[in-house]
């Protein structure tokens, strides 16, 4: 109907959002905003939609919904790095900048002190040991947290599998009158018992990683309390000469001071990243705006035309003129009606009518579109019996000239109190089909409701 591309990603138009500007819904909100179908419609969704029916670049607005959702991912990363669950891994780049520098002074100071250091030739072997003892007991050590942290992390798994509730489905089913055959409801139990036992078993399979990373940890445990006891061993025996023991100490320094730089470079690393990703997003917005502001230039002559119908339909119908106004902004393309005493329902109601009829003239003229506009009694109830007359007579002479169908539902009562040109008559456009509960003959399609 609109001729959509298949390959359509998220947050592009669709024919959903597109067809409700022809057939508005009240229960939707559909009547407050002539470039909103909905009261709940978010600004990507007007802006895509509205860019494809006025034969703008679509794709400008979805980029730009692209690049909200980074800064948004971003703005998250942000406000937990300064004070949530990210604090402690990144912070401000200039702080960790000078943080760094002193660490890795500190470090190549504790580095020449120990090449300097002068020890008997007697303890290397020891030496060598106690350091191989240290930096196992270190993996090990290392290796424990890591799986500390995978146990909890599969607790908390296991803790939230839960079965599906499929009652959604049977009271859809329900709801809409539709008792389920058997053959369906087998087939829901056995969906039921499938699920259960994919649950079960993915609780086995994390019950098993919880008990083998316990395991793991309990056998590592008893790997470092025994190099734990060799380690002391050494030491005591280097330490009784009293040659190691400043040696040990300036070692385990330096340690500590480059594992607190290799920290600090990753901080570093990470905010320099959050950075740049935040200039480039800023560049990104750039050029989309100077996208957005080619693609308008070059539209110039489709834009005007569905301007000048807008203002055409706005003068016949009512003495308060509006415009329909398109413009590039920092947040993407704005679609708006600009009038005089915009806050009346009765105007409102009017610039509606206009815009929706200005979509269904544009999209004629293409021999495309739904090939109807649909309005009911909702639109009509804001104005008054000469507006009425003005607007039903620009929808018959509209779908006339351009092809395509105006269906109104209206009270018969607005109908006969508006007040038409005497040039046109109305009668032969009603439907032949009336529903009175008048007399007992009466009735919906010969069908009496009680």
């Amino acid at each position: 109907m609109f001729d959509l591309p298949v390959d359509i990603e998220s947050y592009g138009p669709t024919f959903r959002a597109m067809i409700s500007y022809f057939v508005r819904r009240e229960s939707s909100g559909a009547f407050q905003e002539a470039q909103k179908q909905s009261s709940q419609q978010q600004n990507w969704d007007v802006q895509t939609n509205l860019s494809y029916l006025f034969g703008l670049d679509w794709e400008i607005p979805h980029a730009l919904q692209q690049v909200r959702l980074k800064e948004k991912s971003l703005a998250t990363l942000r406000k937990e790095a300064k004070g949530g669950a990210l604090g402690a891994l990144i912070g401000n780049i200039g702080e960790l900048r000078t943080r760094l520098a002193v660490a890795e002074k500190e470090a190549n100071r504790l580095k020449s002190e120990l090449e300097g250091f002068q020890v008997l030739p007697e303890y290397h072997e020891l030496e060598k040991e106690a350091s191989a003892l240290a930096i196992r007991i270190s993996e090990l050590t290392s290796e424990n947290t890591l799986d500390l942290e995978r146990v909890e992390s599969l607790t908390s798994q296991l803790e939230v599998e839960r079965s599906t509730d499929d009652s959604l489905l049977e009271s859809v089913y329900r709801e809409v009158g539709i008792v389920l055959p058997e053959l369906v409801t087998k087939r829901l139990d056995d969906v039921r018992k499938f699920h259960a036992a994919i649950i079960q078993n993915r609780r086995i399979h994390l019950q098993s990683e919880i008990d083998d990373a316990k395991a793991s940890i309990d056998r590592r445990d008893a790997e470092k309390e025994q190099l734990d006891d060799r380690r002391l061993e050494i030491m005591t025996t280097l330490n009784s000469h009293g040659a190691l023991d400043q040696f040990s100490k300036l070692q385990e320094e330096l340690s500590r001071q480059h594992a607190t730089v290799e920290e600090l470079k990753k901080k570093v690393a990470l905010a320099r990243q959050l950075d740049s990703e935040t200039t480039e997003l800023t560049i990104e917005r750039a050029k989309i705006k100077q996208r957005l502001t080619t693609d308008l230039d070059e539209k110039a002559d489709t834009l005007n035309d569905s301007i000048v119908i807008f203002e055409e339909f706005s003068k016949l119908i009512s003495d308060h003129e509006g415009s329909l106004v398109i413009e590039p902004k920092e947040n993407g393309p704005e679609f708006a009606v600009n009038v005089e005493g915009k806050e009346s329902k009765g105007i409102r109601s009017m610039q509606i009518f206009c815009f929706d009829m200005t979509l269904a003239v544009l999209w004629s003229k293409r021999n495309a579109g739904p090939g109807f506009l649909v309005h009911d009694s909702h639109l009509f109830d804001g104005m008054d019996s000469r507006q009425v007359a003005r607007a039903i007579e620009i929808g018959a002479s509209q779908s006339k000239q351009h092809g395509f169908q105006y269906i109104i539902c209206i009270n018969s009562d607005q109908l006969e109190a508006a007040e038409f040109t005497n040039e046109f008559d109305p009668a032969p456009y009603r439907n032949s089909v009336e529903i009175t509960d008048a007399s007992e003959t009466g009735g919906l399609f010969g069908m009496r409701i009680k």
